[in-house]
């Protein structure tokens, strides 16, 4: 099930229409692109692209509007804009029209297609100048959707023209039932003098709408006569600050749905994920084999788990109704692939055969916890997981997850989701799931520093465990990647810190798949880690620092920003123990600092294990996944106060023999030694005088 829940038009300043629309009342006859007259029930808002001086901006280019109209019982969509090139770096994104649309129930009638330029149109309105692919964009992603791309060069333009462009799309996706869904972007990648929606909705399902991102400052509202127009001028380009949270809308966005309720979208998804009156032949040997191998009932839950997961690949065919309707679940099993609304039925099926309680969850992985914030959509929802409960406790499996491990229910359970929809008779609302010992798995580091001798190369040696879902995300990252690449990966993480630093062993890795945990080792040798800070220092040091909090803990600049800090290692935790081996007594003192903050805490505590070993631990840990706009200077200070409070530097006064002296240093030295070589020698002297004395016989008597 793939995310649709995006504006409708220009999310980018790539002139792709993409055509997906809402979710719609009925189905047109399906089709490609063809030239036709314009619908009556449309109202230009502009007979010609009005005459403007348009100044340069990155972009290359100035929408002087961008007009759309939704007609829901027409199940037609008109779309009316114009742009102005306004340098070379509009060129060949200006020229380019694509529009994207789905041959299953959607066609597209052209109706302008101008260059204007010097106040005359020339006319490239052929649908047969257009050709017609199949791309599949998200093939990557294992997704098959069957959309289409209807492609034309504009030939011959220049800056200064005026591209013209008028479109119909007749057909919404059947399998929404006659409901309406969808958003409208405001503003893009380019600066827009004037958008406007007008919205015609079905006659008998009154729309609600509501703002994500807020409102445009210009934005003027009509209602009459049964419909809505939002009209927004001079909306400026849309500024995306990087690190953003995936759930913050960092433009203006407008939702607009007819579903009133969340109890009417889950009678919407009731029908959808009916399983048949009975269970197909291979379902029931299937679910006979996990009932004949374990005795309890989750084991055969787990057992059920792990085949879904890791037997039935993930593969999506969303085609059509496709991208909302699963396959049956004797069809998905017989063939062994499914997306996650195919796999999840399946494990429901399969669950239920058990005699386990199961029902699919839709979800949103962006929103997550904050999904309630959304209006009651089919549309919100961009994954499907499944609510299983046995001995009186529920937990959220994700059927596509299949790099996951652990012995039980509890060490699979997804509550990072946050909240969902359950598919069940009955639910008026979304639920709320709370995180688990999966959620939370953490990142434990060892690194052990062995130093034999200061101008000698130091052993280093570093074994990292991983657990619970960082296990499962590590465990998909050696599975798909070569194991030389990941080991270059990870050197090339600590060769920043210790450019010294050259392998002498091979990775290893020992995954528990029971405990869901996973420990990789590295063996490293680092050359000159005390070295002196100036040439001809007699002072030796070595920096051993922390470079993991500077990877968990973002930054950025706030000047300018607009939109809140994203912590993405939420809700887990890092923990670092570096252990150094010195040559020589090395006195340290027992030490803690602690930093608490609304966002993270952070301790930091270094003791001698013994007279030679030291040791310094790092314990990080979050509390949300991002810092709020208001409180994001403050967060920056905590995260300099940690990063630099967590360096460990060694100072030793001693130094080779081999270090270049002066002058003065040099006859100091020989002084000293001499003396001491005629100190020493007088008393060797002395010594073996008297020894020779004791060892005398004793006089003769008589």
């Amino acid at each position: 099930m793939k995310n649709i829940f995006s504006p409708l038009l220009f999310k980018s300043i790539r002139l792709a229409l993409f055509l997906a629309g809402g979710a719609g009342a009925m189905s047109a006859s399906a089709g490609g692109l063809a030239n036709g007259p314009v619908s009556g029930w449309v109202k230009w808002q502009h007979q010609r692209p009005p005459a403007a001086e348009c100044q340069q901006n990155p972009s290359g280019m100035e929408f002087l509007f961008h007009d759309e109209q939704v007609n829901v019982d027409a199940a037609e969509y008109f779309f009316h804009y114009a742009y102005q090139i306004v340098s070379q770096e509009g060129l060949a994104v200006g020229a380019e029209i694509r529009m994207v649309f789905d041959p299953e129930y959607q066609s597209v009638i052209l109706h302008r297609l101008n260059v204007w330029r010097d106040g005359k149109a020339a006319n490239h309105a052929d649908a047969d100048r257009f050709k017609i692919i199949q791309r599949e964009r998200e093939l990557s992603r294992q997704i098959v959707n069957g959309k289409c791309t209807a492609l034309y060069f504009i030939p011959d333009i220049r800056v200064g023209d005026t591209v013209e462009v008028a479109v119909t799309v007749r057909g919404h996706n059947p399998i929404f039932n006659g409901h309406y869904s969808g958003e409208f972007g405001f503003n893009g990648g380019a600066p827009f003098r004037e958008q406007t929606v007008r919205f015609i909705p079905a006659p008998g399902r009154a729309p609600v709408w509501r703002w994500l991102g807020g409102q445009p400052p210009t934005l003027t509202e009509e209602r009459g006569g049964g419909e809505l127009l939002w009209r927004a001028n001079a909306t400026p380009p849309a500024l995306w600050d990087a690190g953003a949270p995936d759930w913050f809308p960092q433009q203006p966005s407008l939702q607009v749905t007819d579903f009133p309720s969340w109890s009417a979208v889950v009678g919407w998804a009731l029908p959808i994920y009916q399983l048949p009156p009975s269970a197909g032949k291979l379902l029931r040997e299937q679910a006979a084999k996990f009932r004949a191998a374990a005795d309890d009932a989750e084991a055969r839950a787990m057992a059920a788990v792990d085949f879904v997961q890791k037997e039935v690949r993930y593969l999506g065919m969303e085609m059509g109704a496709g991208s909302h309707r699963p396959s049956p679940p004797e069809v998905v099993l017989e063939r062994r692939f499914g997306d996650c609304k195919d796999k999840t039925l399946l494990l429901v099926a399969l669950l239920r055969e058990l005699g386990v309680e199961a029902a699919p969850v839709l979800v949103n992985t962006s929103w997550r916890g904050r999904t309630g914030g959304l209006l009651p959509s089919a549309e919100v929802f961009d994954h499907v997981v499944t609510l299983v409960t046995t001995g009186g406790a529920a937990w959220l499996i994700d059927a596509t997850a299949e790099y996951q491990a652990g012995a039980r229910l509890a060490d699979r359970h997804m509550g990072i989701y946050g909240s969902g929809l359950v598919v069940r008779a009955g639910e008026d609302g979304l639920t709320n799931f709370a995180l688990g010992l999966h959620d939370t798995g953490s990142v434990e580091i060892k690194e052990r520093v062995v130093v034999k001798d200061y101008a000698a190369p130091v052993t280093f040696s570093v074994a990292t465990t991983y657990r619970g879902q960082v296990a499962d995300n590590v465990r998909g990252f050696f599975a798909t990647t070569a194991r030389e690449q990941i080991a270059k990966s990870y050197r090339g993480f600590y060769s920043t810190s210790y450019p010294g630093l050259k392998t002498t062993g091979p990775m290893e890795l020992r995954d528990d798949a029971a405990g869901n945990t996973l420990t990789v080792t590295e063996q490293y040798e680092i050359d000159n880690l005390f070295a002196p800070e100036t040439p001809g220092q007699r002072q030796l040091v070595a920096e051993i620092g922390a470079a993991y909090l500077h990877q968990y803990l973002p930054e950025v600049n706030p000047q300018g920003r607009r939109a809140p800090l994203a912590l993405t290692s939420y809700p887990r935790g890092v923990r670092v123990t570096t252990r150094v081996e010195l040559p020589d007594d090395w006195p340290a003192k027992v030490e803690t600092t602690r930093t608490d903050t609304p966002w993270f805490t952070y301790s930091d505590t270094q003791h001698r294990v013994s007279p030679r070993v030291v040791e310094r631990q790092h314990l990080l840990m979050f509390k949300t996944d991002a810092v709020p706009l208001e409180q994001l200077d403050e967060y920056l200070a905590k995260r300099k106060q940690v990063v630099d409070q967590s360096g460990w530097r060694f100072t030793h006064s001693g130094h080779r023999a081999e270090l270049n002296l002066t002058p003065q240093e040099l006859l100091m030295t020989l002084m000293v030694v001499l003396g001491v070589f005629i100190s020493v020698g007088a008393l060797v002297v002395f010594i073996i005088y008297r020894v020779s004395r004791r060892s005398q016989p004793p006089p003769l008597l008589g």
